[in-house]
């Protein structure tokens, strides 16, 4: 949860002592339910996808060593300090796109007789990732104490936020519970 959390989340600026914002609902809940997707398509047709494929074997066998390794590095210091700190969505970064590459091709071999419902699927993708996703997240969840101080750049950040925000769908701002999911 955390690991996906940390993906999304927002920090605002210095005004608001680094505030931590909840990510965006439309674009977490797009990776949530791209994951499920994922994992289902890659269970269901695994030896269509991995058959004859070595690059994509070994892509799947890089990056499930390196989460076991950051997971059990993860958990062993948490053994040891009791504080969750090695718990951020960055540090799945470098195997994202390979896991990526391997639902691409599952995805693929899934909606193979059904092309309309690829592009209706690539569409949807792209805009609920519209929504919020990578820096469009920091430009509506932070002010200008967060930006360089320098006019030129704190114009063209606001104008972004006054540009963003009403398109975007923002969700809540505030926590009510300890986890984003049940907000």
């Amino acid at each position: 949860y955390w690991m996906w959390y940390r993906l999304f989340f927002a920090v605002n600026g210095p005004s608001s002592d680094f505030t931590n914002y909840p990510p965006l609902p439309l674009p977490a809940a797009a990776a949530i339910a791209l994951l499920a997707i994922a994992v289902f398509v890659v269970i269901k047709w695994w030896r269509k996808i991995f058959h004859n494929n070595i690059y994509l074997v070994m892509l799947l066998l890089v990056s499930t060593i390196y989460i076991a390794a950051l997971f059990s590095q993860g958990y062993a210091s948490y053994h040891y300090t009791d504080v969750l700190e090695n718990m951020n969505g960055r540090y799945l970064l470098p195997v994202i796109l390979f896991l990526a590459a391997i639902a691409a091709k599952g995805l693929s071999v899934a909606l193979r007789n059904l092309p309309s419902l690829k592009y209706l699927l690539v569409a949807g993708v792209i805009v609920l990732f519209l929504q919020g996703g990578g820096f469009l997240t920091f430009i509506s969840r932070s002010d200008d104490s967060w930006d360089i101080q320098n006019s030129a750049v704190k114009k063209v950040n606001n104008t972004a936020r006054k540009i963003v925000n009403p398109v975007i769908v923002n969700g809540k701002k505030t926590y009510t519970t300890t986890s984003w999911f049940f907000n």
